[in-house]
């Protein structure tokens, strides 16, 4: 009975180290289990992380690709504005040199240069003033008006009422920009508007004045400034000769 007990005694210590070993073993099992779960789970968030960068810097790629390629076609397209804008400009300086070359009389040449002007500065109104034999009288000879509104300027003397031609080259007259006022108007001045000084061989002739009725006109004739300069250039020579 006593060797059966040391045996049965011994098979259960075995048996107990045998659960123990399996305990320890299944626990092993477990927290590799986790700890394997874990690490695949950073894992994935750093993946996801990583995608999510590379998705976020392709977004800011194209948003800053779509930007450039905008901004691109906005100067392009300018750049074909401004084209068309200066051969539009070159058609209309030579259909007025040719229509100036076929007047026969000065009448002529004045309504021919008012033409052009209405022409080349659109939606303005104007006046051609030239000065009389006297030098004391700059005259009205011939003008165009746009929606209706007609130019506000009338005879008038001296010639020194304009400071165009007291200053002897191109004055604009805006607000915030240049306050002094003209003394050639009858009635109450206009907010915008431009004296240009008519010279020819060196003798002032007269004045081109252009009335804008708004800022973005004055900023479209101000645009047309190396046209408007050469057609007062050619309207000037042809008066001259």
């Amino acid at each position: 009975i006593q060797r059966c007990q040391q045996t049965i005694s011994l098979m259960t210590d075995h048996e107990q180290s045998l659960l123990k070993d399996r305990n320890t073993g299944k626990q092993r099992s477990f927290f590799n289990s986790i700890e394997t779960e874990t690490a695949f789970v950073v894992l994935s968030l750093v993946t996801l992380l990583v995608l999510f960068g590379f998705l976020l810097r392709d977004l800011l790629l194209r948003q800053r690709t779509g930007k450039m390629t905008a901004l691109t076609n906005e100067r392009l397209a300018s750049s074909v504005n401004a084209l068309e804008d200066r051969a539009h400009e070159s058609e209309l300086l030579t259909a007025a040199r040719d229509k100036l070359g076929l007047c026969v009389d000065v009448q002529q040449v004045y309504q021919s240069a008012a033409n052009s002007f209405s022409r080349l500065l659109a939606r303005t109104s104007g006046s051609l003033c030239m000065i009389n034999n006297s030098r004391q009288l700059v005259e009205v000879v011939s003008s165009w008006q746009s929606n209706g509104e007609a130019s506000s300027i009338e005879d008038f003397h001296p010639p020194e009422s304009c400071c165009g031609l007291r200053s002897g080259q191109a004055r604009w007259r805006l607000s915030g920009i240049s306050e002094i006022q003209c003394d050639h108007f009858h009635g109450t001045p206009p907010e915008r508007y431009l004296c240009k000084p008519m010279v020819a061989h060196g003798n002032t002739m007269g004045i081109l004045y252009v009335q804008c009725s708004s800022e973005t006109v004055a900023a479209s004739v101000n645009q047309r400034m190396d046209g408007l300069r050469q057609m007062v250039q050619l309207t000037g020579m042809t008066l001259a000769t």
